[in-house]
């Protein structure tokens, strides 16, 4: 009886030892679980990267201009001689705000007795971003741009062609010259009836609308090592600074950017009109490719110049 007894517990014992064995009875908490007996998948130490949100990048360029200042308010142009609206007055442009002075500007649409030759169509931007196109066969956009500018200013483009429901425009991004397609019925196509002529050789600006002259006055011009670029650009922005700085009281932004430089002050060298506190350098070739002009001269510029403005640097 006593040996039946010891082979009984000895057998009982090697149970328990082979249900440990196959898992029967568990392991402790401490234990990691086998994954290859669930199933499961080791997960990497590194995950995956997301899949884009989005089928196109969005590009927005930083220029070297100062810290964007409050929102300037949204000039108004004329109405598109290519897309009328029957019964609409002709808004006049709105003023940018002067510190200590309330000037009124000219009403930027032509005399009704006048010959209407506007100098050019700007494309205004109506939703939160725009999609461009390198070709209206191409299947999808190449990228898109916000609807407003970097500083908060309603987007638009200078008009070089349009065919039925496509648009050609030239961008605020480099190099100058910069094209691509839009789609019509994204923008609000506007005559405008301004014009900006600058010539470095006599180192002049003209401001023209309708062919009157508004403004003629002296300017500096890009040094030899950093020449202002000739070429067609168009105002893109119209702001505020400060007097005592070296873009003086108002800076009006171009599409442009130096071709000297390809960064400037920690951004993209773009170009502008702007102001001085070194009034002796009006008249010479001395900046870093922008078009410097005194500080009265820019104070009536700023007040009525229409964003899309035509600017001819030759």
């Amino acid at each position: 009886m006593r040996i039946r007894h010891v082979l009984l517990i000895v057998a009982l014992m090697a149970c328990c030892i082979d249900a440990a064995a196959e898992g029967v009875l568990g392991v402790g908490h401490d234990d990691p679980p086998n994954s290859a007996a669930l199933g499961a998948v080791p997960v990497a130490a590194t995950p995956p990267a997301p899949l884009p949100t989005t089928s196109f990048p969005t590009y927005e360029p930083i220029p070297h201009l100062a810290p964007a200042p409050p929102k300037v308010p949204e000039p108004v142009v004329a109405t598109s001689a290519l897309e009328p609206q029957p019964g609409a007055a002709e808004p006049e442009p709105s003023p940018v705000a002067m510190a200590g002075s309330t000037p009124t500007p000219s009403n930027p649409s032509p005399p009704a007795t006048t010959p209407a030759v506007p100098t050019g169509v700007v494309a205004r931007v109506v939703g939160k971003a725009i999609s461009l196109w390198n070709s209206p066969t191409d299947p999808r956009p190449s990228f898109a741009l916000l609807g407003t500018t970097e500083f908060s200013t309603p987007r638009v483009f200078l008009v070089t062609a349009h065919e039925g429901p496509w648009v050609k425009v030239r961008l605020s991004l480099p190099p100058n010259g910069s094209e691509a397609w839009i789609r019509a019925s994204d923008v609000v196509l506007s005559d405008v009836w301004d014009r900006i002529d600058v010539d470095l050789g006599a180192r002049r600006l003209r401001w023209t609308r309708n062919g009157d002259v508004l403004l003629d006055a002296p300017v500096a011009v890009g040094a030899p090592s950093s020449p202002t670029p000739a070429h067609t650009y168009y105002v893109t922005d119209v702001l505020p600074e400060d007097p005592a700085g070296p873009y003086g009281s108002w800076v009006v932004a171009l599409n442009g950017y130096s071709e000297s430089f390809t960064t400037f002050d920690g951004g993209l060298p773009r170009l502008a009109i702007h102001g001085t506190n070194a009034p002796s350098s009006i008249g010479d070739a001395v900046s870093n490719g922008c078009v410097r002009a005194g500080a009265s001269d820019l104070a009536v510029l700023a007040a009525g110049v229409a964003i899309g403005t035509p600017v001819f640097v030759s």
